[in-house]
């Protein structure tokens, strides 16, 4: 059951020009499964809704997500949790992310042409069982389309009033400036921990204060949440057991 004592317990602030969102976002890789081999480890749609719950309910508001993320599943398991309590939607910020694709093989590639851009987008919509997306966010670089096409595909879903932010992922500041040749960037992700912080160099000052800036690989896959130790055993199906010895 929901908790409301503990709801909000997250300080927030501006995420980027158009949200106000929790300071800590939930990451939707944890919702993957075994995604292929890339996944963290079994988890049931059951257990997935009860950690969306328990998310809420400590204050998180930022719910962030990817199609690739086992294939689909991630998304379509934030939609169910959204579905089963539609009003949590109206202090939600949710964020997916476009152009990492799989064919019937789940063979993987990342594709960023207007064509795919639409169709991922109405994808991820029935997946998440929304009528707009809050943050729609380029994935990664696709070298084989220039990001400006990809810009003005995402300028038409917002003109839609389909999406109301654009971001990017992975962008180093150069890409980032040709895309906003087309129109302004809201939202900056980049990995980001105590193990990696180059974006604190390259990429914070980008943002300024008028973007926003989502971190990801923040706690290093777990390796600094203090819960990884020598005798941890990880679930086969988690990619985190094949680094171990």
């Amino acid at each position: 059951m929901m908790n409301g004592a503990l709801a909000n317990s997250l300080p927030q602030r501006a995420f980027g020009p158009n949200h106000r969102t929790s300071v800590i976002g939930f990451g939707g890789g944890s919702l993957s499964g075994d995604a292929g081999g890339y996944g963290f480890g079994s988890i049931s749609d059951r257990e997935s809704i009860v950690v969306l719950e328990r998310a809420y309910e400590l204050g998180i508001r930022l719910f962030d997500t990817a199609p690739i993320y086992g294939f689909g599943e991630s998304e379509r398991r934030m939609g169910d949790f959204f579905r089963q309590h539609p009003s949590l939607l109206k202090d939600s910020t949710v964020v997916t992310k476009l152009g990492v694709d799989w064919d019937s093989d789940r063979k993987v590639r990342i594709d960023n042409r207007p064509e795919t851009v639409r169709r991922m987008f109405q994808e991820s919509l029935a997946r998440l069982g929304l009528q707009r997306v809050q943050v729609y966010m380029i994935h990664w670089p696709d070298s084989q389309c220039p990001v400006e096409k990809t810009m003005e595909e995402l300028v038409e879903l917002k003109q839609e009033g389909l999406i109301e932010s654009i971001a990017v992922s992975n962008f180093d500041p150069e890409l980032i400036r040709r895309a906003e040749t087309v129109a302004p960037i809201d939202v900056i992700q980049a990995p980001f921990c105590l193990l990696g912080a180059s974006a604190k160099k390259t990429l914070l000052p980008v943002c300024g204060p008028s973007r926003g800036f989502m971190s990801y690989g923040t706690l290093a896959k777990g390796i600094l949440s203090g819960t990884v130790t020598l005798s941890r055993k990880y679930d086969p199906q988690d990619f985190r057991a094949r680094g171990q010895s």
